[in-house]
C-alpha cells in the first residue's frame, strides 16, 4: 500500500467523502463496492482501508458530514423565526428538518434495513456518537426556548423514529400530512 503525503491524504479524503456520496445516493449502500469507491478517487482497493475500516464507516461519515450541513442552515432558520411561539416553532423546524432531508437523497434512502446492516458492521461507539450528534440538535432548540419533558437522548431516538417511519411517505401526495399528524402528536406530548 503506498503511503500518501498529507496534501494526497486530504485530496483523496474529499474525493472519497464527494463521490461517496453520489454514488451512496443514486446506488444505495448495498450496491455500492468498496472497489466503486476505490476507483472513484484513483486508488486501490487496499489504500481504501487506509481511510475507512468498510464503506459503512464511509457511508455514516458522510451522514454526519450532511447533517452538520443540516444543522448549520437550520440555526439560521431560528433565527428568522425567532417571532414565532414555542409549539408553532418547534413544528416549523422539524416540518423544516424534513423538507432539507429531502435535498439529500443519501438520507432520505435510509431505511430501517440498512440502520440494521450498518449498525451489524460498526461499532456501538460511532452510533452513540450520531445520538449525541442528534442530542445536541435538540440542545440547539432549547437555546430557542423549545424545550422537552424527555430526556435528550430519548427524544433524539423519537425523531430519529419519525424520520424513519417519514422516509416511507417522502414522495407520497400525502406525506406532508402525515408528517403533521405524527408531529402535532409528539409534540403535543412532548414539549
Amino acid at each position: 500500500m503506498p503511503r500518501f503525503t498529507e496534501t494526497e491524504r486530504k485530496a483523496i479524503e474529499e474525493t472519497l467523502l464527494e463521490q461517496g456520496e453520489i454514488l451512496f445516493s443514486s446506488l444505495g449502500l448495498k450496491k455500492v463496492t468498496v472497489d466503486d469507491l476505490a476507483r472513484s478517487a484513483n486508488i486501490s482497493k487496499g489504500s481504501f482501508y487506509a481511510f475507512y475500516q468498510s464503506k459503512e464507516h464511509l457511508f455514516m461519515i458522510i451522514n454526519f458530514s450532511i447533517q452538520e450541513r443540516i444543522f448549520a442552515a437550520m440555526k439560521h432558520e431560528l433565527d428568522q423565526h425567532t417571532h414565532l411561539e414555542t409549539k408553532e416553532l418547534a413544528m416549523y423546524i422539524f416540518k423544516w428538518l424534513f423538507e432539507k432531508i429531502k435535498e439529500y437523497p443519501l438520507l432520505y434512502n435510509i431505511d430501517s434495513e440498512t440502520i440494521q446492516h450498518v449498525q451489524r458492521r460498526l461499532p456501538k461507539e460511532l452510533f452513540d456518537a450520531h445520538t449525541l450528534d442528534d442530542v445536541k440538535m435538540l440542545k440547539t432548540l432549547e437555546d430557542y426556548g423549545i424545550s422537552f419533558k424527555q430526556d435528550a437522548v430519548v427524544m433524539a431516538k423519537v425523531f430519529q423514529a419519525i424520520f424513519t417511519c417519514t422516509t416511507i411517505f417522502m414522495n407520497d401526495p400525502d406525506g406532508n400530512q402525515v408528517l403533521t399528524i405524527l408531529l402535532e402528536g409528539v409534540l403535543n406530548q412532548l414539549i
